[in-house]
């Protein structure tokens, strides 16, 4: 390899090929999602999130605007979005006895 293509595979950072947005299961597509960043080596919450970010549907995205426009600090930023994700497309207690 020259020293030119090792200077910028060392600038790439991996990408981890999520599935598509499935709002059908949510919890199941963010265990694909995290089984997809173990097997790429990808630990950093900042990376998990801006990964996650560009894969899910606007109209969710509108739905947690309130996390979107404030994040908060890079520690447990995509652990927070999923759980926040997760709550906003989780069925209201009156769905679920509709259902």
């Amino acid at each position: 390899m020259t020293a030119a293509l090792e200077a910028i595979s060392g600038r790439l950072k991996p990408v981890a090929h999520l599935p598509e947005w499935d709002g059908a299961n949510v919890l199941m597509w963010f265990h694909l999602c995290r089984a997809k960043f173990t097997a790429k080596g990808i630990t950093s919450e900042v990376e998990r999130y801006d990964q996650v970010f560009a894969k899910i549907s606007s109209s969710i995205l509108q739905q947690v605007t309130d996390f979107v426009d404030t994040p908060g600090g890079a520690a447990d930023r995509f652990t927070r979005f999923e759980t926040r994700i997760i709550e906003a497309t989780r069925p209201s207690r009156t769905e679920r006895v509709v259902t």
